[in-house]
């Protein structure tokens, strides 16, 4: 069967391997070209079918803990649209609200969602979410949502510090994934939104030993720097970042 080929319902073999939670399916049709954001007749894509997942130790739970971000992660990966909605113009974000899921709101966010965007009913994330679960979960879930913005504004300014260096370089821009919807936002580490930063130093450091005269030796990455906190910390020292990041 051809990977974008639809059933009677609309679903591609990815969404309907997505639904049930097959991780290692999910990621061999992704790489054979299938596409992350083919919907069914009810507007559901694959973020979709995956935050309707239920994991062990949940209520019904079926499919193994850790299987919704593991799946997420991979759909990001490959291009799936972060805003996409059903038929009811619910996001992946409005569904992650109503079932509470705190922890997958967080890595929308960070790569990108928009807390604020209405679904069909005009309701924001929040007001999907007040709806539909307890107060705990509510206070749970603006947390994690202000948490992953946090983490894609941050991975935004990282991204333009990284291009800011490159284009002191003369090479080419590091930050084309933030404008697809930054997809390889890294989330769950106080260094890791600077991953573009660092991987310009890591470059830089390989390069420029021995190579740089003048102001431009600013940019050198000491030797001695081994460790990603050491090289965020160097990029911050050097003013690196053209948007003043403290």
């Amino acid at each position: 069967m051809p990977v974008q080929q639809q059933d009677n319902t609309g679903k591609t073999a990815l969404l309907a391997a997505a639904s049930k939670g097959r991780v290692e399916t999910v990621d061999t049709l992704l790489k054979h070209g299938a596409d992350p954001n083919a919907r069914d007749h009810m507007g559901v894509a694959g973020l979709h079918a995956v935050l309707a997942l239920r994991e062990q130790g949940e209520a019904r739970g079926e499919v193994p803990r850790g299987t919704r971000m593991q799946l997420i992660k991979l759909l990001l990966a490959h291009g799936a649209d972060i805003g996409q909605g059903d038929a009811l113009a619910f996001s992946p974000l409005h569904v992650a609200a109503e079932r509470g899921l705190a922890a997958e709101a967080e890595l929308l966010c960070s790569a990108g969602a928009d807390p604020e965007a209405p679904n069909g009913y005009g309701q924001s994330a929040k007001e999907v979410a007040e709806g539909s679960v307890s107060a705990q979960e509510v206070k749970a879930l603006l947390k994690a949502m202000r948490e992953g913005q946090r983490h894609a504004k941050e991975f935004t300014r990282a991204a333009r510090t990284a291009d800011h260096v490159a284009g002191k370089l003369g090479r080419g821009a590091h930050s084309g994934n933030v404008e697809r919807g930054a997809a390889t936002v890294p989330t769950n580490s106080e260094t890791g939104t600077a991953a573009l930063v660092m991987s310009t130093a890591d470059e830089i450091a390989q390069s420029t030993h021995g190579k740089m005269d003048g102001d431009d030796a600013s940019l050198r990455a000491p030797a001695a720097i081994v460790n990603d906190a050491e090289k965020l910390q160097w990029a911050k020292d050097s003013n690196l970042d053209p948007l003043g990041v403290a």
